[in-house]
């Protein structure tokens, strides 16, 4: 189709009814196949200095290719002004309406439902440790932070006073502050979890000294739980990196991907996404320029409220490319020195906005302390150079760094000094992240001799499902393309191009991409209605199965496994029926495991017996098998070894299953990681060994035929890495 443009032009006209803080100066309407667009030229004035923010502002439908006759908004922000306190101003001001019903939104119902059913000395208790960790967290932030979130919720509050019709649920400081921290709220809450799971004095002493409560050991574990699973943002670390150099890229591209995995943004992210092109004038450097320039702007990815979108991932002027990448931290820091810390998504936009080289970037992390632990991925498109720069309270490494190679990343540290300053949770989150760093590596390592990588050969790959332990695809495996997925992104600076998931499927790397471009010199944007594309999983995957299981998964992190049991077994009928249409197999193990598990958890033991078996006879990795065996072990025992295993069989099988997580945990070794190289740390106390310690505490449990807490051992399911 033809394009129209439509040009509407006032100039300089005053809107009275906002109080002279936005003046229109020019409105063009502009749109094609795949999008229709307004944009508007404004000026901003901030009552508070009254400085001027200069914006372009892109108001855009875009079509679905995955929805026929769908089409979603997205927004475009250019933002251009002296200090980070006016940009965000600006942002909170135009945006209030998304801010109301966005991310941050979710975040602070998030904090506040962690105390709904909760009564009495417990309720306050929890409120203590809560507004403690809070309180050394603000008290620790950069002075530049805390200008960013007073301008976010300045500008908010400002459009609420020249709106009465806009209704929210929360308007103070306050609470934007609470929102933007909860990221590390969870990993500090986390962090004294673990420790405490480790040297429960050290770290209990770290509750009761550093926040002056009189409480029980007990207490304070159910506590930091509740904290950290929904007071903060519940763990879910599956974010994957990619960069492609000049080397191996189609076309000579340097080109750096990336999904976006985060299961506690899965309601809002994609409600109001919006891309940024910032332009900050004053800030305080970090970095000793020599042979390097500093950027003028950088464009990141986003969505309504987020007041750090650079510290999601993006790339600035200078060819700088970045994503994050979330941890578990082992090592934290509840507070810094005062105004010295910052969050690492802070961090990170902070490079975009002062490193012209990876050099300047490590500058920038070495002189800002930190809370937690967290990997960047950077890329040089001028040198045609990547690195990842691992972070912790205890220091900065660079655990790779190419000119020649090109290089990913998943969620673990790679270098030894760095290792022991994180941890997972479950063995299977290890397998998980382990299994998307080979597969990362494998794909990098195929394109050495093809070159043919571009955005559309990294669209599938990052959707894919192949899971990397097994020649298989699983809907719910150890794969790339992950049932959390909220966003994918891929730039390309050189050419100021980004190619960007749409957000209109509930796994978002299945559904549609479109592409902008933008210009960072002349500070504006522009939709490119070529290049606009779907994913090919979306048709090979049924995403109708997929949007159940997110619904499943925030079903279950509600409290609420009866619904998710219910969604769980519309998506085996869906399984089901697509197999028996002949076009292909859709039977999934994992489904099959969570089936028994949630069944188990109701004490439905021949429902649970029916699922677990039939997982087992398709599992094909060693852990996974064992780790369904300690289920059937249980069961078989109950329905007096008349079903499942017979009591030869049993004493046989609980020996091999015992003599294996006892090896696992002692050699730090699983032959079915050996072809990516991955092994335990040599130091117990890293990588998910309290997971194996309870998986060999409840098999001598079963051993005993009892059972101490059966909740405990039975009603606790992960549904976030399937275990």
């Amino acid at each position: 189709m033809q394009s129209k443009l439509f040009v509407f032009i006032s100039l300089f006209v005053f809107n009275l009814s906002l109080f002279g803080i936005e003046v229109v100066k020019t409105t063009e309407s502009y749109s094609a196949e795949n999008f229709n667009c307004t944009k508007y030229e404004k000026e901003i004035t901030r009552p508070r200095n009254a400085r001027k923010i200069l914006v372009e502002e892109q108001r855009c439908e875009i079509k679905s290719l995955f929805k026929p006759g769908e089409w979603k908004k997205h927004t475009f922000l250019t933002l251009d002004a002296e200090d980070i306190g006016d940009i965000q101003f600006a942002h909170g001001y135009l945006m209030a309406e998304q801010i109301a019903d966005g991310s941050l939104i979710e975040a602070l119902e998030n904090i506040k439902a962690s105390t709904a059913s909760m009564k009495g000395i417990k309720k306050n208790v929890f409120k203590s440790i809560r507004k403690c960790i809070f309180r050394g967290l603000r008290k620790s932030v950069s002075a530049r932070f805390n200008r960013a979130i007073t301008g976010l919720s300045e500008g908010f509050q400002a459009r609420l006073e020249n709106d009465p019709n806009l209704k929210v649920k929360f308007r103070t400081h306050r609470e934007f502050q609470e929102a933007t921290l909860s990221i590390e709220l969870g990993n500090v809450a986390y962090g004294l979890l673990h420790g405490m799971d480790e040297k429960w004095l050290k770290h209990f002493g770290k509750t009761l000294v550093g926040c002056g409560i009189p409480i029980t050991k007990g207490l304070a574990k159910s506590l930091l739980h509740t904290i950290g699973t929904k007071g903060g943002l519940k763990e879910k670390f599956a974010c994957s990196g990619v960069i492609s150099n000049k080397n191996i890229s189609k076309n000579g591209e340097f080109i750096h991907a990336r999904n976006l995995e985060q299961t506690a943004m899965m309601r809002s992210w994609n409600k109001h996404p919006v891309t940024f092109l910032i332009k900050e004038k004053k800030i305080k450097n970090k970095v000793a320029y020599r042979d390097t320039t500093k950027p003028t702007g950088y464009v990141a990815y986003g969505t309504a409220g987020l007041v750090f979108p650079g510290g999601i991932s993006g790339y600035n002027d200078q060819g700088i490319t970045v994503s994050l990448h979330q941890l578990n931290a082992r090592t934290y820091d509840r507070r810094t020195k005062k105004k010295k810390g910052d969050m690492l998504p802070m961090l990170q936009q902070e490079i975009l906005a002062m490193a012209g080289s990876i050099d300047d970037a490590v500058q920038v992390a070495v002189r800002t302390k930190v809370f937690s632990s967290w990997i960047i991925l950077i890329g040089d498109a001028k040198n045609n150079e990547s690195a990842t720069i691992e972070v912790s309270p205890k220091g900065v490494v660079v655990s790779q760094r190419s000119t020649e190679k090109s290089l990913g990343i998943s969620n673990h540290f790679l270098s030894k000094s760095q290792d022991k300053h994180h941890f997972h949770s479950r063995y299977s989150n290890y397998m998980e992240t382990q299994s998307r760093f080979y597969q990362i590596n494998q794909f990098l390592k195929g394109a050495e001799s093809t070159k043919n990588i571009d955005e559309k050969s990294l669209i599938q790959f990052l959707a894919s499902h192949q899971d990397g332990y097994v020649n298989k695809e699983f809907i719910f495996g150890t794969s790339l393309g992950r049932t959390s997925n909220i966003f994918t992104s891929i730039a390309m600076p050189a050419s100021e191009k980004s190619v960007l998931s749409l957000g209109d499927t509930s796994i978002a790397n299945h559904g549609t991409y479109f592409t902008v471009y933008s210009d960072i010199k002349n500070s504006s944007f522009r939709l490119d209605n070529a290049i606009h594309i779907r994913s090919e999983k979306g048709s090979l995957i049924p995403n109708k199965a997929a949007d159940l299981y997110g619904k499943a998964y925030l079903a279950h992190n509600g409290g609420r496994d009866d619904i998710a049991l219910d969604l769980l077994e519309k998506i085996n009928l869906i399984f089901e029926q697509q197999t028996q249409q002949g076009s292909r197999s859709y039977h999934d193990s994992h489904l099959d495991y969570l089936l028994g598990r949630f069944y188990l958890a109701k004490k439905d033991l021949k429902k649970a017996y029916e699922y677990l078996s039939r997982a087992q006879g398709s599992f094909t990795d060693e852990y996974r098998k064992k780790r369904n065996q300690i289920y059937l072990l249980y069961l078989s025992q109950k329905f007096n070894y008349n079903i499942g295993f017979n009591l030869s069989q049993f004493n046989s099988i609980y020996a091999e299953t015992e003599a294996f997580f006892k090896g696992l945990l002692k050699n730090g070794y699983h032959q079915n990681l050996t072809k990516i190289n991955s092994k335990l740390s040599s130091s117990k106390n890293i990588h998910a060994h309290l997971d194996i310690e309870a998986k060999l505490d409840l098999l001598k449990q079963i051993k005993k035929n009892k059972i101490k807490d059966f909740k405990k051992s039975f009603g606790k399911i992960d549904m976030s890495s399937i275990d």
